[in-house]
């Protein structure tokens, strides 16, 4: 199974237009999923080149900059995500008694 999810990884690649900002998402959440976290880090920081309000992607960028160990470049990425109305980001920094 990993070599064809790895396999399909790299497939989707040419899918989805390089500056398609929902599809780097995506493709990050996909390599998050693997515990690939600097691919992760890179599809995150792709797709907010491209729609920097994308507020998921930011959401998501610091989250895996939290599991990569860098927690406080993951506060300062939730925290903007939050002060912009994000409330997953909100909930987050809340459950870790983090303000925001």
């Amino acid at each position: 199974y990993t070599i064809a999810y790895t396999l399909s990884l790299h497939d989707a690649l040419p899918i989805f237009p390089s500056h398609d900002s929902n599809g780097h998402n995506n493709l990050g959440n996909a390599y998050g999923m693997k515990g690939n976290w600097n691919a992760a880090i890179s599809s995150f920081t792709e797709a907010l080149k491209f729609e920097p309000n994308n507020l998921n992607a930011l959401f998501n960028l610091g989250i895996t900059h939290g599991l990569a160990g860098d927690t406080l470049r993951a506060d300062s990425l939730l925290r903007l995500s939050a002060r912009q109305g994000f409330v997953p980001a909100q909930q987050s920094l809340q459950s870790r008694g983090k303000p925001w």
